[in-house]
């Protein structure tokens, strides 16, 4: 019977993901195409799809009458038996009305199946509608071609495109794809309706024009279906440019690479940018990385970026960081930016040097002049900075225990400023006072101040100390002659045996006339004065009149109020006259010393008692005692005859710790920053170096610290104790020397608040540099064969491989110096630092030539006078001199008859079979003959 059709609902498992990431989406049969036939609205074919053997499978034919007339038409069934149908029977359909005509299909086989169903009209005319059965298939869709991005050689681009299994089966597939193309997934399963996106990416080693065909292989194996790719391949071309700082100016096109920081100041980090271009038009990956240069720990010079993408006609901006520890230090290194596949690389230069402060006193003595006992007198020192970088300062004194005072001991003394600072002369006891002072200065040599006055009683009226009696002992202590007292001297002035020079000062009657003139004091480096007292270091400028034994000690835990802890203390005078020696009260202190006052016999030694008395469990104690010794016959100028014999008083300083801790109860945990370097700066073999370092008390406790000298010989360090008050601040010198070109580790402890607990390991390194410069190339330059009389220039570096400044100079052979020259000759190579030379080959005659130059290197600082004085380098230089001709290939040329007025071309080739290229000018002779136009003759151009 004839039925309606109902349409079949879609099964869950349309639904599900594949192995390969694809979903599956529901099959979609495409709409059945209609046609009309004399009103009649049919479709033009019938489809069976997925059926299977043994099974009928019901499909429907629709016919709608579409005409505004009644319809009546007759069926002929299908002619084969797989195709049935109702039986034939009149059709009559009205305007708009429909009929539904079941058709069945049965098949016996597995193959695909065709017939037709006719339809004939009452009126006249047919058609038929065509009844087919498939077999199920395999298809796959996607693009036919795909563009790829334009690319960068040794770079990748990639982009996607869609394929879709729009067959009745799943299917697996493989892509063959020729390089240096390559597809993600390159192989997978599609499900019916399933849709993978499947991404192109691209990998060109050259610069090329790529259109290629991938291949997509399915069905078992046995389909295939093709998608051309096509893609564009060019070189990137960067170019690495510091920008103008402020009004300088740059040529639009001009490009610099060399980023100066100039002058940075110690401790600080200062941020440059430079700017990478990319002239190309593709986008360019790159690396910036750091050229072979100073070791990490001696690397001042920093980039942000490792690696990044400039875009086409585009740039990227690095940040170049410049953070400087040596004062006085030039640093260089360089940075290297290479594109993908290192095809090109852009050399950054980058230097900087480093600056300190740069203090100095208006007057490097401050002169008290006498005052009575029981006074005090204040004069000022002025103090400035010329740099604008601060400085931390420090006077080594302790103005609570001392005749000498300053309102400010320590501090920040900021750039380009000046300060006042006022010094007070309290004296106890009526003698001259003299003590020089050291002012530490961090990131600076240390500065020597002479602070002297003359204190007055109703009994004793020493001579009063002035400027000129400084200056005339200490050019009798390079004499000799201030061991000896003043009435030892003023007998030896009167028996002849001591005279006066043009200054003054005393000197030996020569033995012989014509002897050598008498020793002047020269004014030692403040370092060498710091460190060679004879008690840091074995080494003394001059030989100690007086001594104290011990210099530092700590007194450790003392948990007894009521117990008094001594100090056995030993001065010892060196002197052949004999001394009195004044300690300075210090009230209010736990710390004391008996006897006050004491004389010592010439060459003896006396005992001194140091008591510590604390008041007050738990707490540190710290103080430094001061005391001056000087010849008993200074006690009154009475006994002074002859002003040149006068003394200074010499200055004894103990430096005392101690604590009162009970046990269990913790040390004050101490609040600080510690400034100091990774390595000394670098010097020569066997030369001293020195640096500083900063600790600041940022507590509101007292903090007391003690550096293990015993822990680290190799390192000198002072002052090895003492104590900060809070807030404030104290400043170091340390001092090594080494031997070697070995680096070397030292570790100093430092204890802080007498407690283990708190003790920090200083690290810092030492090595000595030895001059090392490396040439290119092995120390060989070559040059092509040249003919003879031409010159050519080759570009060559030499690097100065040290920390370092060197100064080179070369010298060449003077036989060879008409055909080889260079371009600098001599000049100065700062640490790490590469230098570009021009040499000219200029070959005089017909040979191979084998030169040598030689390159002598020195230190640009004549302080390494243990190191040799210059080393020396061979290049050997490589050239040729030669001869050649040029020839044309063809001796002759015929270029025919040519029409006057007309133009006729022809190519000319030359030929050179020497070993050397040749310069030549082309030249054009013209020779007219037969008859012709005198004046045309002298009027032809040629």
């Amino acid at each position: 019977m004839l039925a309606q059709a109902h349409s079949k609902p879609q099964s869950p498992e349309a639904f599900r993901k594949l192995s390969c990431g694809c979903v599956r989406k529901p099959s979609a049969r495409k709409a059945k195409k209609k046609g009309i036939y004399w009103g009649i609205e049919v479709a033009e074919t019938l489809r069976w799809h997925d059926w299977e053997l043994g099974k009928e499978m019901i499909k429907h034919l629709i016919l709608k009458n579409v005409h505004e007339k009644t319809q009546k038409l007759s069926y002929r069934c299908p002619s084969t038996r797989f195709f049935v149908t109702v039986f034939p029977q009149p059709i009559t359909l009205s305007p708009g009305m429909s009929l539904t005509l079941p058709i069945i299909f049965r098949p016996t086989e597995e193959r695909e199946y065709q017939d037709s169903i006719c339809f004939e009209k009452a009126e006249g005319g047919e058609f038929s509608v065509t009844l087919r059965a498939t077999l199920p298939d395999v298809c796959l869709s996607f693009p036919a071609a795909v563009q790829l991005p334009i690319c960068a050689v040794h770079s990748a681009t990639e982009t996607s495109f869609p394929m879709c299994n729009v067959g009745d089966l799943a299917t697996v597939f493989t892509w063959e794809i020729p390089s240096p193309f390559h597809m993600i997934p390159d192989y997978g399963m599609l499900n019916p309706g399933a849709k993978c996106m499947i991404k192109v990416v691209f990998q060109p080693k050259k610069a090329l024009l790529y259109e290629v065909a991938a291949t997509c292989w399915f069905g078992g194996g046995k389909k295939q279906k093709t998608i051309q790719l096509k893609a564009l391949s060019k070189y990137p071309y960067l170019q690495v440019s510091v920008p103008a700082e402020g009004d300088e100016a740059v040529q639009p096109g001009k490009f610099r690479s060399v980023l100066c920081f100039g002058s940075v100041p110690v401790g600080t980090t200062v941020k440059k940018h430079v700017e990478i271009f990319n002239l190309s038009v593709v986008d360019a990956p790159c690396r910036i990385n750091r050229a072979e240069g100073p070791p990490l720990q001696d690397r001042v010079f920093s980039c942000d970026v490792s690696h990044g993408v400039v875009p086409a006609k585009g740039k990227l901006m690095l940040c170049i960081q410049f953070q400087p520890q040596t004062v006085g230090q030039h640093s260089t290194d360089y940075f290297t930016i290479k594109s993908a596949g290192s095809l090109l690389k852009t050399v950054l230069k980058v230097t900087g040097s480093c600056k300190g402060p740069l203090v100095s006193f208006h007057q490097y003595s401050v002169d008290f002049d006498w005052i009575n006992l029981g006074e005090n007198l204040t004069q000022t020192l002025k103090i400035s900075n010329a740099s604008d970088v601060p400085a931390y300062y420090q006077f080594d004194i302790d103005s609570r225990g001392s005749v000498f005072s300053l309102d400010h001991p320590y501090g920040v003394l900021e750039g380009k400023r000046t300060r006042e600072l006022k010094v007070t002369f309290q004296p106890t006891h009526p003698i001259s006072y003299h003590r020089r002072v050291v002012c530490l200065i961090h990131h600076q040599e240390p500065m020597f101040v002479d602070f002297y006055g003359t204190c007055h009683s109703d009994t004793d009226k020493p001579a009063i100390l002035q400027a000129r009696h400084l200056s005339w002992y200490r050019t009798n202590m390079v004499r000799g002659l201030t061991f000896y007292p003043p009435d030892m001297l003023n007998g030896m002035l009167k028996d002849g045996k001591l005279q006066k020079d043009g200054k003054g000062a005393l000197m030996l009657l020569p033995e012989i006339p014509q002897d050598q003139p008498p020793k002047e004091y020269f004014e030692p480096d403040s370092m060498s004065e710091y460190f060679y007292d004879g008690v840091t270091s074995d080494l003394a400028l001059f030989p100690p009149h007086v001594s104290v034994s011990p210099k530092e000690y700590d007194f450790g835990g003392c948990v007894s109020l009521h117990k008094v802890e001594t100090l056995p203390l030993c001065v010892t005078n060196h002197t052949k006259g004999k001394i009195t020696v004044v300690w300075t009260p210090s009230h209010g202190s736990a710390f004391k010393v008996s006897p006050e006052i004491c004389d010592i016999p010439p060459l003896k030694s006396s005992a001194f008692r140091v008591f510590f008395q604390p008041i007050q469990l738990n707490r540190l104690y710290a103080a430094e005692l001061e005391g001056f010794a000087f010849y008993k016959v200074l006690r009154h100028y009475s006994n002074i005859e002859e002003d040149a014999t006068i003394c200074p008083s010499w200055c004894l300083t103990v430096r005392l710790r101690a604590h009162t801790y009970e046990a269990g109860w913790e040390h004050i945990i101490p609040q600080y920053s510690l400034d100091v370097p990774k390595t000394f700066p670098p010097v020569a073999p066997n030369t001293d170096t020195y640096c500083s370092m900063l600790l600041l008390n940022l507590g509101t406790s007292l903090i007391t610290f003690s550096l293990n000298q015993a822990a680290c010989p190799s390192v000198l360090v002072k002052p090895h104790s003492g104590y900060i008050m809070p807030g404030g601040q104290q400043i170091f010198f340390l001092f090594t020397h080494p031997v070697n070109t070995v680096s070397q580790q030292h570790v100093l402890p430092l204890q802080l608040n007498s407690c283990p607990g708190y003790t920090k390991e200083i690290a810092l390194r030492s090595c000595g540099e030895s001059l090392n410069l490396v040439l290119e190339g092995d120390g060989i330059l070559y040059f092509k064969p040249l003919y003879i009389g031409t010159s050519s220039t080759r570009i060559y570096t030499i690097k100065n491989c040290t920390r370092l400044p060197m100064v080179f100079t070369w010298k060449i052979h003077q036989s060879d110096s008409k055909v080889l020259s260079v371009s600098p000759t001599a000049g100065i190579l700062q640490p790490y630092e590469a230098m570009a030379q021009a040499w000219t080959f200029t070959p005089d005659k017909e040979t191979k030539y084998l030169l040598k130059a030689m390159v002598f290197v020195s230190r640009k600082s004549p302080e390494a006078t243990s190191s040799p004085e210059s080393v020396h380098y061979t290049l050997q230089v490589v050239g040729e001199g030669a001869l050649g001709t040029i020839r044309a290939q063809k001796r002759h040329l015929d270029l025919g008859n040519v029409i006057v007025g007309e133009l006729k071309s022809c190519r000319v080739v030359l030929l050179n079979d020497g070993i050397c290229s040749l310069k030549y000018i082309l030249s054009v002779e013209q020779k007219i003959t037969g008859p012709c136009d005198p004046e045309e003759v002298c009027s032809d151009p040629l």
